[in-house]
């Protein structure tokens, strides 16, 4: 029997699979009375050469290998080895980089390439059964290591740190739409269309251009709009140290609030995030403008009446003047930031002022601006 095995005249399998010869499991089945019953004993089936030209030319295309052994034995063993190898790495890249990052491409091409392998694999290490399997997988599993060539491209070279920023860029940019130029919008589609696709490996040579193409032309409306929102700000804080000039009252928060805001303002880098700057200095300026008052009236508040007893002479009471109704409005409110181009646009932008002041007016004797 050992003489049988040792030549592969023969094979001893067991719950179907084929036992190396020179393995302890092979010895104890053939020997220890247990196990004997669940072995079996069978002459081995020998390949023809074509059949093993065959699958020696699928391996190599399979696995880019082409030192692989010429002999049928040989070419067994070292192709079941390496295929086990692919189907482990196949296995660890879908399980770590698509279940991590599901959103990378050519995870259909990895799970197709693993399923033909495992379906070689599953033939058993046989010579005559795993070759014979690959020959008849032929097409497939040629087909399938062709496509995955793209797959193996992408994970080894700079292709994914070039989609992970188009990725990113994309996914940053989308809220920032509307301020974008058609050309610069349709750019930004692209990229999202290229970085949503399955497998759009021939077209990830674009995103480098067309992302500089959007940032180029949004990094310089950016810069229009800070240097808008700078002078804005400057122009708001101006009135609020004037108003507490005017008072003879200083408060440090109108110092802390300039540099918080003038920080906001130079390291936002979205338009959105710079849009909603107008409405934060509106309620600084509210805020800062009822504190200096709280503070100049709280410092100049009539000291407490004397408790000595003087006799006066009672002076006819006169009558309460009447009480004056004062609504303090923010001057933003009134006078948002707008363009004007035109006498027209300036009579527009004054009537919409005027009705806002009357609305304000209504219910009160003045308006106090801030």
């Amino acid at each position: 029997m050992a003489e049988l095995m040792a030549a592969h005249k023969v094979k001893v399998t067991a719950s179907g699979q084929m036992l190396e010869p020179a393995s302890t499991g092979c010895v104890e089945y053939l020997r220890r009375a247990s196990k004997t019953k669940l072995a079996s004993v069978e002459l081995r089936r020998t390949t023809s050469a074509a059949v093993v030209n065959n699958a020696r030319q699928i391996l190599v295309d399979v696995l880019d290998n082409q030192a692989l052994p010429m002999d049928e034995e040989g070419l067994a063993a070292e192709g079941f080895k390496q295929l086990g190898e692919l189907k482990a790495r196949l296995t660890s890249l879908i399980n770590t980089e698509y279940a991590r990052m599901g959103a990378y491409p050519g995870r259909k091409l990895a799970e197709e390439l693993q399923r033909c392998v495992g379906d070689a694999l599953a033939a058993g290490s046989d010579p005559a059964d795993f070759l014979g399997r690959v020959v008849k997988l032929g097409d497939d599993l040629q087909d399938a290591a062709e496509d995955f060539e793209d797959v193996d491209e992408f994970f080894a070279g700079p292709q994914r740190e070039v989609f992970d920023d188009a990725r990113a860029f994309t996914a940053k940019m989308s809220p920032e739409r509307g301020y974008l130029s058609e050309q610069a919008a349709t750019d930004l589609s692209r990229m999202g269309e290229i970085v949503a696709h399955d497998a759009p490996f021939r077209q990830l040579n674009q995103l480098t251009a067309l992302k500089a193409n959007v940032q180029a032309e949004y990094s310089e409306r950016l810069q229009g709009k800070r240097a808008e929102m700078v002078s804005l700000m400057e122009e708001v804080f101006a009135r609020i140290e004037g108003h507490a000039a005017e008072k003879d009252t200083s408060i440090s928060e109108i110092g802390r609030k300039h540099t918080e805001i003038k920080n906001a303002a130079h390291t936002a880098d979205t338009m959105t995030a710079l849009d909603a700057l107008p409405q934060r200095l509106s309620t600084v300026e509210s805020q800062l403008i009822d504190r200096i008052d709280a503070a100049y009236a709280e410092r100049t508040k009539p000291a407490p009446a004397t408790t000595d007893v003087t006799t006066v002479r009672r002076a006819p009471e006169q009558p309460a003047a009447p009480k004056v109704k004062v609504a303090s409005v923010a001057s933003m409110s009134l006078f948002p930031p707008s363009t004007v181009r035109t006498e027209q646009d300036i009579d527009a932008y004054l009537a919409k002022v005027r009705e806002r002041m009357l609305n304000k007016l209504q219910g009160n004797d003045e308006l106090k601006f801030k």
